[in-house]
């Protein structure tokens, strides 16, 4: 039979104290003293006292997890560094402060907006971040319907009212084609992520724009995905070119 968690009664019980103090005690909160709130500790941690999540989303209305959909093949997954470093990262920030990350992996974008109206209709989640942003990007609109809190990975195009984190892709593709044109290259090819991803663009545009500025040809341009296989046969595709890039 399984152990039976400890509650804030036997907290309580056990300190010799009311259950409202212990709960003062546990969240921190001003009316406890000192002495008092080190003994309430104690003994919760003798008692192997862990708060509970259900607990905490009836009184406080939240459920204490955040929601990450991502639309991809799962090939493209499989060979995309990204989101296991991405995935990794949120994991190491939530957990701990007590939240958790709801993921779903879904094959289109119909399956990904399915899985934002299930996630706000069984108040799964507290809010979202949305990844991957594309041009008119529809989901912008669709978490502000849902009622969903949102966070955007880089600026959408469209308008929003979101908060959004991102990174300048502009400085390190300038770098890298300053680069090879200081080594002599003057025919130098981008293999590009998506078109209709918004970085993919903004990659593409600063590679091009770059090239422009030595009076360069910025138009050698090849689509993938994000996979090693995809990458090869953009590779393979410039290099049987009559007039190939000497770099890319």
């Amino acid at each position: 039979m399984a152990k039976q968690r400890a509650t804030i009664t036997d907290v309580a019980r056990a300190a010799g104290v009311s259950k409202g103090l212990v709960s003062f005690a546990l969240n921190d909160r001003r009316g406890v003293s000192p002495d008092t709130r080190d003994r309430i500790l104690l003994v919760a941690d003798e008692l192997g006292w862990r708060p509970s999540v259900r607990a905490r989303s009836l009184s406080t209305d939240r459920s204490f997890a955040l929601g990450l959909v991502i639309a991809r093949d799962p090939d493209v997954m499989s060979g995309d560094p990204f989101f296991p470093a991405f995935i990794s990262g949120l994991e190491s920030a939530l957990a701990p402060v007590g939240q958790a990350l709801v993921l779903s992996m879904v094959g289109s974008e119909a399956a990904e907006e399915a899985s934002y109206r299930q996630l706000a209709d069984h108040d799964r989640v507290d809010g979202v971040i949305l990844t991957d942003l594309r041009r008119d990007d529809s989901r912008i609109q669709l978490v502000a319907r849902l009622g969903l809190r949102a966070i955007t990975v880089g600026h959408p195009d469209v308008a929003s009212g979101l908060p959004s984190i991102t990174v300048d892709d502009t400085p390190g593709i300038t770098a890298a084609v300053e680069h090879l044109v200081g080594l002599g290259h003057r025919r130098i090819a981008h293999v590009a992520g998506p078109s209709r991803m918004l970085h993919g663009v903004r990659r593409s545009e600063s590679f091009s724009a770059t090239l422009r500025s030595h009076a360069l040809n910025g138009g050698l341009v090849v689509e993938s995905d994000f996979t090693a296989a995809g990458g090869a046969r953009a590779t393979q595709k410039l290099l049987s070119l009559a007039d190939r890039p000497t770099a890319i």
